[in-house]
């Protein structure tokens, strides 16, 4: 993993790195389910390895459905 890999892991899991994200979340940041039954319920991006280049970024939706797999591009 590289540095800007664990400095960002690091930042996320901090109380100002959660309260963050959870307002990405509220407004949407991260875009909607795709499927039907999700009512466009809001997604989180993830990360399924902590390998660089092993695996494309995922969506989870709340639902408890699996991943989903997303064809816009969420990083920056």
């Amino acid at each position: 993993m590289d540095l800007y890999g664990l400095i960002h892991a690091r930042f996320i899991l901090s109380p100002r790195g959660l309260a963050l994200m959870r307002e990405k979340y509220m407004l949407g940041t991260f875009g909607t389910c795709q499927r039907v039954l999700c009512e466009r319920q809001f997604v989180l991006p993830i990360g399924l390895s902590e390998e660089l280049s092993t695996s494309r970024v995922k969506v989870f939706s709340s639902d408890l459905t699996p991943y989903l797999t997303t064809s816009i591009d969420l990083l920056p």
